[in-house]
């Protein structure tokens, strides 16, 4: 089957991260309730409900530490809610919501011994259609397709790193994050290497200069320069032949066409495709194409165009494997370490970590041991390596915080959550959690936690799994606020936070670094403070602590109704640094509805 590109077009995302309901007049205090269970059957789909209560909880601490700063007027996007009037329609769940189709066009016997991993930047999944990308849907339909995995943080050092180890720390910044991949000794790459794998990479963006060490051979971009064509050569242990296609491949002066989003990733496919030509008995092959993600950041009216040709590149990658034979042993994987959403300066960004745009990113396996369907289960950017060692046979480090995506094993028992809704009426709110069994009928345990400042509340239930299942929870909400829920189901919460009714609620959204090129020992601190509640909020100030300095800032005149981010500039020495941000002079944080993102804390690495 040879795949051909189509044309542009733009097709939108299913779920929403947030469930927000409007104003509420009526709020009930929490009483207890017994527990009860019922089994029902609607519509082909057994339903079970069970009732929980709020308990008081010790209010948590109010954290404060001292920091200094220079206020910026920058903004960025706030998240973006979207309403949701009542239950999710249980026969409209069963049509949208598909687990596999069999589409058997190339059909690849064998077993896995190999890896082509391709990282496309910034191509979000939620631009994935038949008129964007009909080369990579088509291949999809070849092999397995997730259309629900989710990278934890949207950022391309954060997301390698998580990849590449399997561990996600929410603490890290981006530099503290390539610093724990250059420094950890069980990455993809390392367990490749102790079963006699060669390691290779083309890395013309992203961490390439923290990965050389644990590659026998690579292309790279030591500048990670985002708007001009450079690369750089690292060679190890390889054979001759493969030597020379190296040093060959490492010649750019060829791609030097007036886009260079375009010319960067047909670089990397060429590079690709010769590499596999010369390739070794048994290796791994790490790639990514950051045509999408620079076009982006210079106009988002660039990105569905880059992502088309990104699409046709990788299209012809397919078929050049294909044609030599590489499929006998070896599986591809694409992925992307963020997704993209449009700023409303007209620019691309993805910062949010609110939103599926820049959230969701494709997962698609092709080759030996892959079965072919597609699968709406949840999954993270942390389950990939631990996905590859089962795949590989690779040895898996015992600290990961991902785990074997379920659905990629044929033999596996495959029970997960699809989605949760929660809404409200008369007194009474309900969640009800919706679950995929794509084995036999069996007995399962569902637990749902719900928490607010000040409350929890927690309750199993037990039932019987058909093919569809849903179980429903009603509990009555303490007051206005905001509610976290977190449905269980073996080893996989799914969590998600409901609002109710008019609320004050604070906080920073998110603190972030960048880098003086020209001074390395200077390091700029970016806070976001976000207003998430239903006021505006008026002589707010901000504290930033690096290390033991603190800097304290504001109150500002300007009203913040969405969002204002504070930047501040600290001449340190090297090393690692505990990094916080807190909201200050906030009048309405002891009714705030969710004290806990009041201050935030990250790590980072200075070198």
């Amino acid at each position: 089957m040879e795949i051909h590109p189509a044309q542009l077009g733009q097709s939108k995302s299913l779920l929403s991260k947030y469930l927000f309901i409007g104003a509420v007049a009526l709020m009930i205090t929490g009483s207890g309730i017994l527990l009860l269970s019922e089994n029902t059957a609607q519509a082909g789909l057994s339903s079970v409900t069970g009732f929980l209560t709020l308990s008081k909880t010790e209010p948590p601490l109010n954290i404060v530490e001292a920091p200094e700063s220079e206020s910026s007027s920058d903004t960025e996007n706030p998240p973006i809610s979207e309403p949701v009037t009542g239950f999710l329609n249980l026969s409209e769940s069963q049509e949208e919501i598909t687990e596999e189709h069999t589409v058997p066009q190339d059909i690849f016997p064998g077993t896995p011994k190999n890896l082509v991993l391709l990282i496309l930047d910034g191509a979000g999944w939620t631009y994935f259609s038949e008129q964007n990308t009909p080369n990579m849907l088509s291949i999809s339909r070849n092999g397995f397709v997730l259309e629900n995995m989710q990278v934890h943080l949207p950022e391309t050092a954060s997301s390698h790193s998580t990849i590449f180890t399997g561990l996600f720390d929410e603490r890290y910044d981006w530099a503290a994050s390539l610093q724990i991949l250059s420094s950890r000794n069980d990455t993809i790459m390392d367990s490749a290497r102790v079963s006699n794998m060669t390691v290779l990479a083309v890395l013309p963006n992203g961490d390439s200069s923290q990965l050389l060490n644990k590659t026998d051979a690579a292309l790279f971009d030591s500048d990670n320069g985002y708007y001009y064509l450079d690369s750089n050569l690292h060679i190890g242990n390889i054979s001759q032949n493969l030597n020379i296609t190296m040093n060959s491949a490492n010649n750019l002066s060829s791609y030097s066409g007036s886009n260079p989003y375009t010319e960067k990733n047909k670089w990397v496919k060429d590079s690709l495709i010769s590499i596999l030509e010369k390739r070794p008995d048994k290796f791994i092959l790490l790639a990514n194409m950051p045509g999408t993600d620079s076009a982006a950041h210079q106009g988002f009216s660039d990105y569905l165009p880059a992502l088309r040709e990104t699409d046709l590149f990788v299209g012809q990658l397919y078929n050049a494997m294909k044609r030599l034979g590489v499929f006998n042993d070896t599986v591809l994987i694409i992925t992307s370490d963020h997704g993209m959403d449009r700023s409303r300066y007209g620019n691309g960004v993805h910062s949010d970590i609110y939103n599926d745009k820049t959230l969701k990113v494709p997962f698609i396996a092709v080759g030996p041991g892959i079965p072919i369907k597609s699968s709406s289960e949840l999954s993270h950017n942390d389950d990939i390596f631990p996905s590859i060692a089962r795949l590989l046979n690779l040895s898996r480090p015992a600290n990961v915080s991902g785990s074997p995506i379920p659905s990629l094993f044929k033999n596996s028992t495959m029970l997960y959550i699809i989605n949760s809704s929660s809404s409200y009426r008369s007194g009474n709110a309900s969640t009800r959690i919706w679950i995929r069994n794509t084995g036999p009928s069996r007995n399962a345990t569902m637990c749902l936690n719900i928490s607010t400042i000040g409350y929890s509340g927690s309750s199993c239930l037990k039932f019987t799994a058909s093919e569809d299942s849903s179980v429903e929870f009603i509990w009555q909400p303490t007051g206005p606020g905001i509610y976290e829920t977190k449905s269980i189901l073996y080893n996989k919460t799914f969590s998600s936070f409901f609002t109710l009714g008019n609320i004050s609620d604070m906080g920073v959204s998110k603190i972030y670094t960048t880098r003086d090129k020209k001074n390395p020992n200077k390091l700029i601190v970016k806070a976001v403070i976000t207003n998430y509640g239903s006021f505006v909020e008026s002589d707010l100030g901000a504290k930033i602590t690096v290390g033991n300095q603190t800097r304290e800032y504001g109150p500002y005149s300007t009203n913040i109704t969405i969002q204002k981010t504070v930047s501040s500039t600290w001449t340190l020495a090297s090393g690692w640094y505990n990094i916080s941000a807190e909201v200050t002079n906030y009048t309405n944080f002891q009714n705030d509805a969710n004290r806990n993102n009041n201050i935030r804390h990250i790590i980072t690495y200075l070198s």
